[in-house]
């Protein structure tokens, strides 16, 4: 194993990922984007998904539970295997539970729990 330095940018981001309380399911959309070199190998990589669908908050169970069912579609690109772009799309299902929270205060934490698959092209 060679060693190596590793340059990387990253991004995260999206909207509906809060617990909502005026409504009791809302739009949600997860992006996550990277790319990186290994710069004495020469080599980069990129990865990029996306996850689209509704949030659906877990009232008769309890508020502080969502449930975000959700479509996915992703890429990976690696220049050290091929110049290919293999492009994925599926289904996943993720549960949230919010906690940490008081009369004065929104949740501050939460524990996630996150299933999906989805099939190359």
């Amino acid at each position: 194993m060679n060693p190596d330095w590793l340059a990387r940018l990253a991004y995260s981001g999206g909207f509906g990922t809060e617990r909502r309380v005026d409504v009791p399911a809302w739009w949600t959309a997860r992006l996550y984007a990277e790319t990186g070199a290994y710069l004495n190998a020469g080599s980069v990589y990129a990865t990029t998904n996306l996850q689209m669908g509704r949030t659906f908050r877990m009232d008769s169970y309890s508020p502080k539970w969502t449930v975000f069912p959700y479509l996915v579609v992703g890429a990976d690109y690696d220049s050290s295997i091929d110049h290919s772009i293999p492009l994925g799309a599926g289904v996943g299902i993720s549960t949230r539970y919010w906690f940490r929270d008081s009369q004065y205060d929104a949740p501050r934490s939460f524990v996630d729990l996150s299933v999906q698959w989805y099939s190359t092209g």
